[in-house]
């Protein structure tokens, strides 16, 4: 929804069809630290990067209504105090590994495809875990792939979970124009 409250994009995010698909090993997704500053984004910037900067967000009621308010959510199983985070908080955090890491302004979101391994819930931390997929051009853009895995307090996929037997977050691939061409 943009500010005049116009819906502007729709997504789908859901669970695969059939037998459930290999989770991905949080091994090959290392924690690092935030940079102190933030350089301006480049390609030769992540090329050097290859694993970026593990923002988290601990997932209050005040932080989970806020963006339920700012999507226009009126599901209310996205609401309460064990209430599951609603799925486009994760592209919202997906976005955030590359905003945390690097200045980039203004960018275009090409793509998302996410494989849903489980559900964070209101009051769990979440880390957004990314690493640099591949770096391109394409008609005078810079494009940059993302690999990204969001784990729920940490834990990876198959390890012990709380009651309600929930797995990690998704493991999300996100395409984004870094430079658009000039017009």
């Amino acid at each position: 929804m943009n500010g005049a409250g116009e819906l502007c994009a729709t997504g789908i995010f859901g669970l695969a069809e059939g037998a459930s698909p290999a989770a991905p090993d949080p091994g090959n997704y290392p924690a690092a630290p935030l940079p102190d500053e933030r350089p301006r984004v480049s390609r030769e910037v992540l090329a050097a990067r290859p694993v970026l900067g593990t923002p988290e967000l601990v997932l209050d009621a005040a932080t989970a209504r806020a963006f339920l308010d700012r999507v226009g959510e009126p599901l209310a199983l996205y609401g309460g105090p064990a209430a599951r985070a609603h799925p486009g908080l994760y592209l919202h955090e997906a976005n955030r590994a590359l905003s945390r890491n690097v200045i980039v302004s203004p960018w275009i979101h090409v793509e998302s495809e996410g494989q849903h391994l489980g559900a964070l819930r209101v009051g769990e931390r979440l880390e957004t875990r990314a690493r640099v997929g591949s770096l391109f051009e394409r008609k005078g853009h810079q494009f940059v792939e993302l690999d990204l895995l969001l784990l729920a307090e940490g834990r990876a996929p198959g390890r012990s979970h709380p009651p309600q037997g929930d797995l990690p977050a998704p493991g999300i691939q996100r395409n984004e124009d870094i430079k658009p061409a000039e017009p």
